[in-house]
């Protein structure tokens, strides 16, 4: 598995949202957290907005104008990073463009490798009000954020094998204003927060302006819009014996399939709604490394080194929004079937 496919395969999805004002007839103050988390996600894909969003990804804050619309029921988003070189990603409907500088031709390989850093995480569009059997909610009072009213909703895993989240939700439009990802020891992973927004104001035609590509070179980026794809079956050599409850396959894809980036092995991508991770079993190197384990914030990446039935040496590689011992869990428990 090459770092660009691996990072490829770690893609964040940006958040639907549609030019529709949201309103709600339920009081603020008697709505649950179950409720809230229902309304942020119709708001979410019923929205419309721009603004200012800071994300910090563990070790690294960036600044991003992110914007959305949709014409004749097909969204188009664009989100540009307002430090460092121009950077720009738009969306139109389930195709993803990114827009760089002419003279990062020659460093394309590194630029696909970082370019879901360039991306608003995927925790502006995960569905946190489907997960009743892994999570919890709870209220945790009210903040601001951005000069607006926000409740505050806590998303605390039932189990100790995945993250949990905070939620700022505003309190006039259910929007999401601010999420947080944390683990078990209530540390910060990762945070993404407007810093700015006005909701219900772009216009398509002043969306369509914003956007300027006669400059710059355009690279098409793989999009598996919603999380959904059709599933190939897997490598039937190999067993996996467990994954954390409330986790199914969204995608697969095997040696010969056509979509596959691993030549001699599989690649299987599950998530629960909220979390994803993804299982690689590729061939490796007799003399390659033993068992390797990184972080960048949130994002877990562990891998060992097996054999299959016939002695011949593949590794094992998980990578995702995961804590270690849950990630190595995983990969402990990929075997070729005898």
């Amino acid at each position: 598995m090459t770092r660009t496919s691996r990072k490829l395969l770690l893609l964040p999805l940006i958040a639907l949202l549609a030019p529709i004002s949201f309103a709600t007839n339920t009081n603020s103050t008697e709505r649950t957290s179950e409720q809230w988390l229902e309304e942020m996600n119709t708001a979410l894909r019923e929205l419309n907005y721009k603004g200012t969003i800071s994300h910090f990804d563990g070790s690294d804050l960036s600044t991003l104008h992110f914007s959305h619309v949709s014409v004749d029921g097909v969204e188009y988003e664009r989100m540009c990073h307002l430090n460092g070189p121009r950077r720009e990603l738009l969306r139109s409907g389930s195709k993803l463009f990114l827009y760089v500088e002419e003279h990062e031709q020659q460093q394309l390989t590194d630029l696909m490798e970082e370019w879901p850093k360039l991306t608003v995480p995927i925790l502006f569009s995960k569905r946190f009000n489907s997960l009743e059997e892994v999570y919890v909610t709870s209220m945790r009072g009210e903040n601001r954020v951005a000069e607006r009213d926000a409740v505050v909703i806590e998303v605390s895993p039932k189990r100790p094998d995945r993250y949990g989240f905070r939620l700022w939700i505003d309190k006039d439009t259910s929007l999401l204003l601010r999420a947080e990802m944390r683990d078990d020891s209530d540390t910060l992973l990762e945070a993404v927060v407007f810093t700015s927004i006005e909701i219900d104001t772009l216009t398509p035609a002043e969306f369509m302006n914003q956007v300027d590509v006669s400059k710059g070179t355009v690279i098409e980026l793989p999009m598996d819009e919603n999380g959904t794809g059709a599933v190939a079956s897997a490598d039937n050599r190999w067993a996996r014996e467990w994954v954390p409850q409330g986790f199914a396959v969204y995608k697969a894809e095997n040696a010969s399939g056509s979509k596959g980036n691993i030549p001699d092995g599989s690649n299987i991508h599950y998530s629960d709604g909220i979390v994803t991770f993804s299982l690689f079993i590729e061939k490796t190197d007799p003399s390659g490394m033993g068992d390797i384990e990184t972080f960048d914030g949130p994002t877990t990446v562990v891998s060992r080194r097996t054999t299959d039935k016939t002695g011949i040496p593949y590794r094992v590689t998980v990578v995702g929004e995961l804590p270690k011992h849950t990630a190595w869990r995983i990969a402990r428990g990929v075997k070729p079937v005898r």
